[in-house]
């Protein structure tokens, strides 16, 4: 019986420093890489960039003309300050008289390590935005904090702009931090009475507290655990060596 305990002490020693030498992954998903809308909102679509899994995307269009699903292309971003998001690319261009389209983007941001960490959500218009006569852009962005259905609140990030070519516009909005939201993001764009409207992109961000407040725990418990249990293992053989001397 001596003989087999002392396997299975070996064996707990080998197996928690296999633990300790395999690489950890708390990505949920693949890699967002850029494509279309209609690839982003297919069932059970989930993706991650850097430490952040999005989900659940869903898209619709409204208007009087419509900016259907395929001509949207979701390209995956990310920047040291703003975080990470996507930048949202279509050709919204509308000339004429009372003419509006709108689409609306929903999907869910969730920190991949499950920390309360992330606690700002910003729209931006980087370039592309041609804006005459009675012309106006609005983007409009809620945020439901932990999910829906919002068990932290609700709040949100507006920007407008009526100018052509002043970029960049950028909104922001701090909120308490959260490990995961829902984000709905409504881009309208109208003509008014006589206007002329174009804008090719926009990007849309969620950052986070720095990494320096919020370290990840080193597996020093689980090393201690190994050569614990390995130290137990050459105890035992030292004293069956000296029994049977």
């Amino acid at each position: 019986m001596r003989v087999h305990g002392d396997r299975l002490i070996l064996a707990l020693a080998l197996s928690a420093a296999a633990a300790l030498a395999a690489p950890v992954s708390t990505a949920w998903g693949d890699p967002c890489a850029m494509a279309s809308m209609t690839t982003y909102i297919a069932s059970g679509f989930t993706c991650t960039i850097d430490d952040k899994t999005f989900s659940n995307f869903a898209y619709s269009t409204s208007g009087t003309d419509l900016m259907p699903a395929s001509s949207v292309t979701v390209n995956p971003t990310t920047d040291p300050i703003l975080g990470e998001g996507f930048t949202f690319q279509a050709p919204w261009s509308l000339t004429g008289f009372s003419l509006t389209t709108d689409s609306l983007i929903t999907f869910d941001v969730t920190n991949s390590g499950g920390a309360a960490t992330i606690e700002d959500a910003s729209i931006a218009l980087f370039s592309g935005s041609l804006i005459l006569g009675t012309g106006t852009v609005t983007i409009t962005e809620g945020i439901c904090l932990g999910g829906i259905p919002c068990p932290g609140g609700n709040t949100g990030v507006a920007n407008s702009a009526n100018v052509s070519n002043q970029f960049p516009l950028i909104s922001d909005q701090a909120f308490t931090p959260t490990g995961t939201l829902h984000a709905s993001k409504d881009i309208l764009i109208d003509t008014g009475i006589l206007g002329s409207v174009t804008l090719t992109s926009v990007t849309d961000q969620f950052s986070q507290i720095p990494n320096g407040l919020f370290s990840v725990p080193a597996p020093a418990p689980l090393l201690l655990l190994g050569s614990g249990v390995f130290g137990i293992w050459a105890r035992r053989r030292l004293v069956t060596r000296k029994r049977g001397a």
